[in-house]
């Protein structure tokens, strides 16, 4: 008996070079072993999740080279979208500690007007991408796009508090066995 159905096999072993070609393009000329662990957890995240999305959207090879040229583009500007707000963010809470409420209201209209630009970001994402989509691949990519966040936001969740109880455990005293 075969384990496997040989046409997705087949296609799985077309489009993970496609896959590769597009995240190659992403790597930086200069080795940055030595960047934030975060970006690297970022890139990670990113390159499994469009190991995931070919498998979730099912797609011929001409639909993912088309699908991963605008995913990609788009992705980029939600990134940039997110790095606008972040960086907001970080200048609205040093406001809140000095207490400069005038920068505060200057810093509070900034970030809700970043919000929108990410917001307006990820709906451009589903509308570049939906041209090259059927209804179900696209229907698809809504329900994975949710889940996948939600599922990075319980495991981050479940990370923290794993950390949290080993570090209660290291500080309690060990009983010493008699």
């Amino acid at each position: 008996m075969i384990f496997c159905n040989i046409p997705v096999l087949r296609r799985f072993l077309v489009l993970v070079p496609i896959l590769m070609l597009g995240l190659l393009g992403n790597v930086p000329a200069q080795d940055d072993d030595d960047g934030p662990p975060a970006v690297h957890i970022r890139e990670r995240m990113m390159q499994v999740k469009k190991i995931k999305l070919i498998g979730v959207l099912d797609m011929d090879e001409v639909t993912a080279e088309k699908f991963f040229v605008k995913y990609n583009l788009a992705q980029n500007n939600i990134e940039e979208a997110h790095k606008a707000l972040d960086g907001t963010l970080t200048e609205l809470q040093q406001a809140i500690a000095a207490n400069e409420t005038a920068r505060i209201k200057e810093l509070t209209d900034k970030s809700l007007k970043n919000h929108a630009a990410l917001q307006e970001a990820v709906g451009n994402m589903f509308t570049s991408v939906r041209s090259v989509l059927s209804e179900v691949q696209f229907a698809k990519l809504i329900v994975f796009e949710s889940r996948f966040q939600e599922e990075v936001r319980r495991r981050l969740m479940e990370m923290n508090r794993e950390r949290r109880r080993d570090r209660d455990d290291d500080d309690k005293p060990k009983k010493r066995r008699q």
